[in-house]
């Protein structure tokens, strides 16, 4: 009976942490999905880049339901009647081996991700053409979006500061995390017209709330008392691998704002009195510098709390 329900403990655990490394593997295929338009540029550099990106989304579900697959598995092993500790013990080494392949397939697309959004800056430095632009109009939706952007930078930037000495991997600086998390997925799914100004905004919501889940995981280790070494590490390292997720979504609508051709450059300078546009692009800019600063905070507090 003991060994049973030690089984049922790990199977458990072992559920909670596949399901860290499942949420990322839905925000990979988010990723993938945005920049599947890529695969049809005229620019061959751009398009192969993006096909080995659609390849590796295509890895990463596959290691998904692999992974999915086996840890189905070991529940029903340790579920059993009859339980065997052996066929326990080989499916559930099956089961790790399969979150490992799960987890190098996603930074494999996160590799080949950001060397298309290199690809892209690069396509954008050389002007399309030399016609000029025109002055861009004043929008009430601008307006409202650039309003919105204003009100949420100052809500994160209000946040309790991100420190070793304030805020660690205990259970309180962990659940201060994921309530500041939470609050920017909020913030992120409450403007409908977001994704005019941040062009992967919907990469950036399922990025946060990949991160969120990773957080709740690791407070309910921090909050049992029978939990291991192996799973607070795990849960530390699931948390810091999906902060690198979402530091590298935050990474690329800055590049998107940011390193423009030169097109966009005369236009944000023609439209720079009376026109929201180009309020709007630096509210976004300071709203993105706000959530890097918090990410990298969180980060940084794994880290030399390590």
């Amino acid at each position: 009976m003991k060994l049973t329900q030690q089984a049922q403990t790990t199977a458990s655990s072992d559920s909670t942490q596949a399901n860290t490394a499942e949420n990322t593997a839905t925000t990979d295929n988010t990723t993938a999905t945005t920049d599947e338009t890529y695969t049809k540029s005229t620019d061959t550099t751009v398009a192969n880049a993006a096909k080995q990106v659609e390849t590796d989304n295509s890895a990463v579900q596959t290691a998904e339901k692999a992974l999915e697959k086996a840890v189905d598995q070991v529940k029903a092993d340790a579920s059993t009647k009859d339980f065997d500790e052996t066929t326990f013990t080989k499916d559930q080494t099956a089961e790790q081996t399969a979150l490992s392949n799960l987890q190098s397939a996603e930074n494999k697309l996160t590799q080949d991700q950001q060397t298309l959004e290199t690809d892209l800056q690069d396509q954008k430095k050389i002007p399309s053409s030399s016609t000029p632009p025109t002055k861009a109009e004043p929008s009430s939706s601008g307006s409202s979006v650039a309003s919105q952007l204003v009100k949420d930078t100052t809500t994160v930037n209000n946040f309790k500061s991100v420190s070793v000495s304030g805020m660690n991997t205990t259970l309180s600086g962990v659940e201060t995390m994921s309530k500041q998390t939470a609050t920017i997925s909020t913030l992120l799914n409450s403007s409908t017209d977001l994704s005019s100004v941040i062009s992967n905004a919907q990469g950036l919501s399922s990025a946060f709330g990949a991160l969120e889940s990773a957080q709740n995981t690791l407070k309910g280790y921090l909050d049992s008392s029978s939990a291991t070494i192996g799973q607070l590490t795990n849960g530390s390292n699931a948390v810091v691998g999906v902060l690198d997720k979402a530091i590298n979504q935050v990474d690329t609508a800055l590049a998107n704002l940011v390193t423009t051709d030169t097109q966009k450059t005369q236009a944000v300078t023609l439209a720079a009195t009376g026109s929201s546009a180009s309020s709007t692009t630096t509210d976004a800019i300071n709203f993105l510098n706000a959530l890097k600063t918090n990410l990298m905070a969180q980060k940084d507090a794994f880290y030399e709390c390590a």
